[in-house]
């Protein structure tokens, strides 16, 4: 006759990990871990990687697309401010440099033409921010 007893063995009859079983597993934790590991840092290159290809597209496109108010700033500083253009040709801001300053004179102009002033009256008022003075 079968018994109604239950067959899921107790904690006490379950039979115990060999010290070579449980080194293995831990083998293979450390093994996944390090694998892990690898993956994050070459993720970490990849993603490195692909902010560089990024970062010259956008310098691409923005020297493509400068007002050519942003291009007087532009050979302005190269000729006149050539450390400044070192350093920000250096960061990659060069061009987004340019094209900030530019809209921000160019919005500053026109706030001034707003007041009654002439062009040329606008234009002195703004001119040392589209060309900063020279080096010493």
């Amino acid at each position: 006759m079968p018994s109604n007893e239950s067959t899921t063995p107790s904690p006490q009859d379950k039979p115990r990990r060999s010290y070579d079983e449980v080194e293995e597993a831990i083998r293979h934790l450390d093994y996944e871990e390090n694998a892990m590991l690898e993956g994050v840092l070459e993720g970490s290159k990849l993603l490195q990687a692909r902010r560089d290809r990024e970062r010259e597209a956008m310098a691409h496109l923005t020297k493509n697309y400068l007002s050519p108010w942003g291009w007087k700033l532009h050979y302005h500083l190269k000729e006149f401010k050539p450390r400044l253009y070192a350093a920000l040709q250096k960061e990659g801001t060069l061009y987004d440099h340019c094209q900030k300053v530019a809209d921000f004179t160019k919005l500053e102009m026109s706030d001034l033409l707003d007041t009654g002033l002439s062009y040329n009256q606008a234009f002195e008022l703004i001119k040392d921010q589209l060309y900063p003075p020279p080096e010493a």
